[in-house]
């Protein structure tokens, strides 16, 4: 029986049950993980649609188990409450057996001697009757207490697990951000934006002033010593981008032939135009939040809010559409951000 049927037919019973259904959701959780890993176009955005949907099973087993023992708690309490009116109907037509038994005695005594034999078997009888029912009622009021003693460990126990689930995810959404060098990019494209939106939108590449100092088909061919601050702050702020990327393409043994290569990427070589820095910072951007949208998808969305949460709001961060899969290419030290046209 699968998850789906599992959830059609009730919650699982006995505890073999329960272990095959918690494997199978667990294997298919790491089967959609292993997926997700993987990078391959079809299969990775696959391994998330199929990671979301076991985690929506597994949550609809768990309230589907809660909703049949909180029915089966109700059953209880109707059944006692029923159990109970029986038993006082019981008494009540006993009672009226022994009063039709007496009758025939009460006719032999005296007006004063029945009036007084009647009210004692009354007053007994309430008696009895009232200590029947207290003594139902501090039944009820004991199982009550303890049905919610075991509610309250439950609810604490499902906290805490989740609270120690969540920390874990946030953590290794954390560390697969740095390991891919997302989090030093997206600095230093945050410490690069302040200083490019002098003069020209980061989003659309759309110009709010005229010239660009440092970059252009002459001044990109002048030492940065011989700039001015502005232009030197231009020129390092966009050196840092390129370093970072750099660092996730190569890791530490960066080559000068790829060094040049990127440069003209970036539009910051010798000679090119201001307008194609624009273009190609625009892109890596673009790049930036793709990589980091794929990461994503392979967390639930409640991680990634306590990730973004945690962070703060001055941390650098460059929102991240929500999209299936990563873009860029894998390769031994992790993804490499590839500046798109």
């Amino acid at each position: 029986m699968n998850p789906y049927e599992m959830i059609l037919g009730g919650p699982p019973s006995g505890e073999d049950q329960i272990r095959a259904t918690a494997a199978k959701l667990r294997g298919a959780d790491d089967r959609a993980i292993l997926a997700m890993l993987s990078g391959d176009r079809v299969l990775a955005p696959v391994g998330a649609v199929q990671q979301r949907q076991t985690q929506t099973t597994a949550r609809g087993l768990a309230k589907a188990r809660q909703a049949a023992e909180e029915l089966a708690a109700r059953k209880q309490m109707q059944a006692d409450d029923l159990k109970l009116r029986r038993q006082m109907n019981a008494d009540q037509n006993q009672l009226s057996r022994d009063l039709a038994d007496q009758t025939d005695r009460r006719l032999t005594l005296s007006a004063a001697e029945q009036r007084e034999l009647m009210r004692g078997q009354y007053e007994q009888a309430s008696l009895d009757r009232a200590a029947t029912l207290e003594a139902q009622v501090l039944h009820w009021e004991a199982q009550n207490e303890i049905a919610r003693d075991k509610d309250k460990a439950a609810t604490a126990k499902a906290k805490e697990k989740l609270e120690k689930t969540s920390n874990d995810e946030t953590r290794r959404l954390s560390s697969r951000l740095g390991d891919e060098g997302v989090t030093d990019l997206e600095a230093a494209v945050g410490i690069a934006d302040r200083t490019v939106s002098k003069y020209f939108n980061p989003d659309t590449g759309e110009r709010v002033s005229g010239d660009i100092p440092g970059y252009g088909a002459v001044d990109s061919t002048l030492p940065t010593a011989l700039l001015g601050a502005s232009g030197k702050e231009l020129r390092n702020v966009l050196a840092g981008v390129r370093n970072r990327i750099l660092n996730a393409r190569s890791g530490a043994a960066v080559t000068e032939p790829e060094t040049m290569r990127l440069a003209e990427e970036l539009g910051t070589a010798m000679g090119q135009t201001e307008q194609e820095m624009i273009q190609a910072y625009v892109n890596v951007r673009k790049a930036l939040a793709h990589v980091k949208g794929g990461i994503y998808a392979g967390f639930d969305p409640e991680v990634v809010r306590t990730y973004e949460s945690r962070l703060g709001a001055n941390a650098p961060r460059l929102a991240a559409p929500v999209i299936r899969g990563e873009t860029g290419q894998r390769t031994s030290s992790g993804t490499s951000f590839e500046i798109l046209p």
